[in-house]
């Protein structure tokens, strides 16, 4: 049994739709029980009234039948009257007495004196009520009429005074037991009313209560999977209260994690590569720091127009192309030096758009949308050149019929500043172009990673990028989709004008 209330009540504290149900019941239960009690008063007070009604007029019939046999004192009349009143079941008992409150006559239950009962007060045509816990006793004077005046011998006493004189008392007891049954019957039925009323309202309120909650109920699976990292599905949004607006912020919520984790990954991975890249080149410099001394000697010792001469300046233009993706390499390891200058942006990127137009090729329609107002960023103006015209060289190669290529620039959020800093600007470069898959999409700023054929390009654009912009402190995110184009959004701490 103990297990039993232990499981229930943890039942009650796990569940809120529980809790709900068992108030509900309990209001209806309340309810049916004040209902109750408000009818139960009622009908005790009138089937109390309906008892005292019938005993007065039991009283009143008796004490005329007994006028005659009590006044002779004839007990064998006064029997056959009281029988007659004992034949109801709901009669306890009849007694009468003489003027004197003596017995004359007792039928029926306990003798009861009526000596003290306070009879002096009652009178003629009164009835006294005396009410008990199981029964209601009625004390009824007997009276005979005779005229006040010696005329009224001559004529109908109707016309004339009369003069009552007591000559005993009726005291009849009626059992209370058919208000009790009437009660007992009142409580049976609302008892049932309150249990088929119960169960309706359970039953109402729990298939309510579930429908309701059910949306919780999958936001609370949800937030259990997400805490323990597993995959989650987008929790229903079936309604617009808040229990709609609290799902479609989970699932937001849940998508910006998910985001957030691959991007993470993808930096980590990133970071990965960069440390291999960054040692890879270094070594690699220092070998060919040694290679171009060498060759360096052997072009000096050769005459010009000799085959080894001309190999020689082959050599050296062969290094200095491996040099370029070296320093490359070293750009993605963000390895290199950066001159940070608070710039604004908008001069800054218009100074570049006719170059950018002429990178960008006569197929493309190229935009520029300029931010409103002024935005300052500290940035290296060189490597930052160099960071958009990778895109825009990724945009015009993605665009190989043309297309539409956009430049806009302006604040991600609002504009606030705080401790020295607002919110990030944001440079975007966006294209109608091919668009990448999510595969691509993971690998883009991998260094040497490209979808372009052999030879068309060494894969270092991108994370040349990627490297600019973190030793900048930023960061960048791509919007993209096959068959619908791709958009480049660059985040840099913003800088106030000096």
């Amino acid at each position: 049994m103990t297990g039993i209330f232990q499981g229930l009540r943890e039942e009650y504290k796990g569940s809120l739709s529980v809790r709900l149900i068992i108030i509900f019941v309990g209001l209806s239960l309340s309810v049916v029980a004040v209902f109750t009690g408000i009818l139960i008063y009622h009908q005790k007070n009138e089937a109390k009234r309906e008892r005292i009604g019938l005993g007065r007029l039991l009283s009143s019939v008796t004490a005329s039948e007994l006028k005659t046999p009590a006044f002779a004192e004839n007990r064998q009349e006064t029997a056959a009257v009281i029988a007659r009143i004992l034949a109801r079941k709901d009669v306890v008992s009849a007694t009468v007495y003489d003027s004197s409150l003596n017995i004359l006559y007792h039928q029926g239950g306990a003798e009861k004196s009526l000596k003290h009962a306070g009879l002096d007060k009652l009178a003629a045509d009164d009835i006294a009520v005396q009410e008990n816990t199981f029964d209601l006793s009625f004390i009824t004077p007997i009276t005979v009429g005779s005229s006040a005046s010696a005329e009224g011998i001559y004529f109908d006493p109707k016309d004339t005074p009369q003069k009552h004189s007591t000559i005993g008392y009726l005291r009849i007891v009626l059992s209370r037991d058919t208000e009790f049954e009437d009660i007992h019957s009142v409580l049976a039925a609302n008892a049932a009313i309150a249990l088929t009323l119960s169960l309706i309202v359970s039953a109402v309120i729990f298939f309510a209560v579930k429908r309701a909650l059910s949306p919780l109920s999958d936001l609370s699976e949800a937030m259990t999977a997400l805490g323990k990292g597993a995959e989650i599905k987008a929790v229903p949004v079936r309604s617009e209260d808040e229990i709609g607006r609290i799902a479609a912020a989970f699932n937001k919520m849940a998508g910006d994690r998910g985001r957030l984790e691959e991007q993470l990954i993808a930096a980590k991975k990133l970071e990965t590569v960069a440390g291999f890249a960054k040692g890879i080149a270094h070594d690699f410099n220092n070998q060919l720091s040694t290679i171009r001394g060498f060759v360096y000697i052997l072009e000096q010792s050769v005459p010009k127009g000799n085959k080894a001469h001309n190999y020689a300046s082959y050599l050296n233009d062969t290094l200095t192309r491996m040099e370029q993706h070296v320093q490359s390499l070293l750009a993605f390891s963000k390895n290199q030096e950066l001159q940070i200058q608070n710039t604004e942006i908008g001069e800054y990127l218009s100074s570049l758009v006719p170059a950018a137009e002429q990178v960008a090729g006569e197929r493309v329609r190229f935009i520029y949308k300029p931010p409103t107002g002024t935005l300052y960023a500290g940035i290296d103006r060189v490597h930052m050149e160099r960071v958009l015209n990778n895109l825009v060289l990724n945009a015009r190669d993605a665009m190989p019929d043309g297309g539409e290529l956009i430049i806009e620039a302006g604040i991600y959020g609002p504009a606030l500043r705080q401790n020295g800093n607002g919110r990030p600007v944001r440079i975007s470069v966006s294209d109608t172009g091919t668009g990448m898959d999510e595969a691509t999409k993971e690998r883009m700023f991998e260094p040497f990673f490209t979808t372009k054929d052999e030879g068309k390009g060494t894969g270092l654009g991108l994370s040349i990028v990627y490297g600019i912009i973190e030793q900048h402190k930023g960061s960048i995110d791509v919007d993209t989709a096959p068959g619908i184009g791709t958009k480049f959004n660059i985040y840099l701490p913003a800088a106030w004008e000096e």
